[in-house]
């Protein structure tokens, strides 16, 4: 969901998740589990934030 949002900043993206979850399982880019897809709406933006913060290092380091 955040390469699909263009990288958005956690508190952006946080309110943008009950759009974008549907929209990618709907074209099959994305199947959670009940319990995952509960965990990933109620997500708040600093569990965004620690969670993409190694991909956000190496996204970082790799020249455009």
């Amino acid at each position: 969901m955040w390469e699909a949002s263009d990288r958005l900043c956690s508190k952006r993206l946080k309110p943008l998740i009950p759009i974008l979850l549907p929209a990618l399982e709907r074209h099959g880019r994305l199947d959670l589990d009940i319990e995952l897809r509960d965990k990933v709406l109620t997500i708040s933006a600093a569990t965004i934030d620690r969670l993409l913060s190694e991909v956000r290092a190496v996204a970082r380091a790799v020249p455009e």
